[in-house]
Order: C-alpha cells, then sequence, then structure tokens
C-alpha cells in the first residue's frame, strides 16, 4: 500500500504533516465532506421551506383576519342601522303617544268645564291643574 499526504482546501490550504494515509482514508474522508455538504444543502432546503411555509400562513391568516374585519364592519353597521331604525320609530310612538295623551286630557278638561258651567258636577281639585306634557 502507497502512503500520500493528505492535502485539501476549504478556503485555506490544511497540510496534514507526518500522517500518512491509504487511498481509501482519504476517499473516506472525502466522501464524508460531500456528505456533509449535501447534509448541509438539504438543511437549507428545509429551513428555505419552512420560511416560505411561514410566509405563506401569515399572508393566509392576514387575509383571513382582513376579511373577519370587513365582515365584522359590516355586521356592526347593520347593528347600528337597527338601533338607529328602532330608535327613530320608538320616539315617533312617543309623540303620537304624548299627542294623543295630550288631546284627551284637554277633551277631558273640556268636559270637565262644560260640566260645572251647566250642571252641578265639581270637578275634583288634581283636574284643575292638569298641565300638557312636555319635553
Amino acid at each position: 500500500m502507497k502512503y500520500i499526504p493528505l492535502q485539501f482546501s476549504l478556503g485555506l490550504a490544511i497540510a496534514l504533516s507526518g500522517v500518512k494515509m491509504n487511498v481509501s482514508d482519504i476517499v473516506n474522508v472525502i466522501l464524508g465532506l460531500i456528505a456533509i455538504g449535501g447534509l448541509i444543502y438539504k438543511l437549507a432546503q428545509v429551513e428555505r421551506a419552512i420560511y416560505k411555509a411561514i410566509d405563506t400562513l401569515e399572508d393566509t391568516v392576514s387575509d383571513r383576519m382582513n376579511a373577519y374585519e370587513k365582515r365584522l364592519d359590516i355586521q356592526e353597521h347593520h347593528i347600528n342601522s337597527k338601533y338607529q331604525l328602532y330608535d327613530m320609530q320608538l320616539n315617533q310612538l312617543e309623540e303620537k303617544m304624548r299627542g294623543r295623551l295630550n288631546r284627551l286630557a284637554a277633551g277631558q278638561v273640556d268636559i270637565q268645564k262644560h260640566l260645572e258651567r251647566n250642571t252641578n258636577f265639581q270637578v275634583r281639585q288634581y283636574l284643575k291643574d292638569f298641565e300638557p306634557v312636555d319635553e
């Protein structure tokens, strides 16, 4: 068997002086270095794939969040519109009731005044002090 000195370069020339290796050992070292390089390359590919998946997931989540925000804004607008409509209807009903109660009370006062003038009917005190409901 013939021994040759081992020299290889990874940016720097490294000489293993005094170490004698046979050809199979040199081939094993070179194949080991190639295998390590292949592993590093595969790890870099996996890392790249992971970062790409994270970016895709980030975009997907962002798109979903934007869609949910839009839907929430639409629902909020719809609820506010309904609230305003119901509030307006309630105020209209209050105005109608207030007007009808005022007309009823005024008619009642007119009837009582008519009865006081034309008959012996005596109106109770709390009805004489009637004032229409205003807000």
